[in-house]
């Protein structure tokens, strides 16, 4: 027997993370800048080597922190059998709801900070687990045995 995938998506960051992980990413770097020629007029000027090597892990760390947070994505995939949700670059392992264990499922409206506190992997307030990383819309599964997942 075949599975038939009736929906898949999958979402990048949400924009407002993006803006403040660019910030705070060009913030470290030129306060780390700035601090070097501060450093620079009190001290002893670095030699050549070292000053290669500070500017490559003041400008490389945040650069690859970058890399990894743009790369970091979630695939929903909704089958006949399974409702699946990882995701990429934090998950290890995906997460397999079963729809037979699902009692309901509905769409509705989602506000991220309100429910859960923002973006990513999350326990809520009403001990909901949330697989929030964008939209404005979720799927709001309540289990028999009485969990509850949104998913966005």
């Amino acid at each position: 027997m075949t599975t038939t995938i009736h929906f898949t998506e999958t979402q990048s960051a949400p924009r407002g993370l993006r803006i403040v992980s660019y910030s705070i990413a060009g913030f470290v770097a030129v306060f780390c800048t700035v601090i070097w020629f501060v450093m620079r007029e009190i001290d002893p000027p670095m030699s050549t080597t070292e000053t290669v090597w500070y500017f490559i892990s003041v400008l490389a760390i945040p650069a690859l922190l970058l890399l990894w947070f743009n790369s970091v994505k979630q695939i929903v995939t909704i089958t006949d059998d399974t409702i699946t949700v990882f995701q990429r670059g934090v998950h290890f392992k995906r997460k397999v709801i079963l729809r037979s264990d699902v009692e309901t499922m509905t769409v509705r409206k989602l506000n991220a900070f309100g429910e859960f506190g923002g973006w990513g992997i999350r326990y809520g307030f009403n001990k909901k687990w949330g697989y929030i990383w964008g939209g404005d819309h979720a799927i709001d599964l309540k289990m028999k045995d009485g969990k509850r997942y949104v998913i966005s």
